[in-house]
């Protein structure tokens, strides 16, 4: 069983589903579309994300699909992070912010794992969005220290 056939499976579980179309019906691709994906190898990872976030109902563990596992609120973020920010593209701000939520202190740790959780319901697009506005808060106040 290859990657592909593997996050299916685990999705297929997690919806409670038995067939691929029902899948693909709920990812709000057609059927041929998926089949053609697993074909290739191409893992839905986008619509997996928009799903989750628009339907939180559905509880989806995204890290569970594609990893096999479940991540840790930090794990979660950081995948988040690396996901909007390819790994040989990430912005020095990002890779910052990186580092600084892996390096946690105790005082914040709380505040970091609610911003985990919620963007773990958001999608790509959103977690950038807030990568961008971190970006100036972060420039904001460099320049308020001066």
């Amino acid at each position: 069983m290859n990657y592909f056939e593997e996050a299916l499976l685990r999705l297929k579980q997690q919806l409670k589903v038995r067939d691929d179309k029902d899948v693909a019906v709920i990812l709000g691709i057609s059927a041929a579309a998926l089949n053609m994906r697993k074909k290739r190898g191409n893992f839905p990872e986008t619509e997996l994300y928009a799903l989750a976030a628009k339907r939180p109902d559905l509880r989806l563990d995204v890290g569970l699909v594609l990893h096999g596992d479940r991540l840790t609120p930090d794990q979660r973020v950081a995948l988040a992070v690396t996901a909007a920010y390819p790994p040989a593209g990430i912005p020095d701000a990002a890779a910052q912010g990186v580092r600084m939520f892996l390096e946690l202190n105790d005082k914040r740790r709380a505040q970091y794992q609610r911003i985990g959780e919620i963007l773990d319901d958001c999608s790509d697009d959103a977690v950038e969005l807030v990568m961008q506005l971190v970006d100036k808060l972060h420039q904001v106040e460099i320049k308020a220290r001066r």
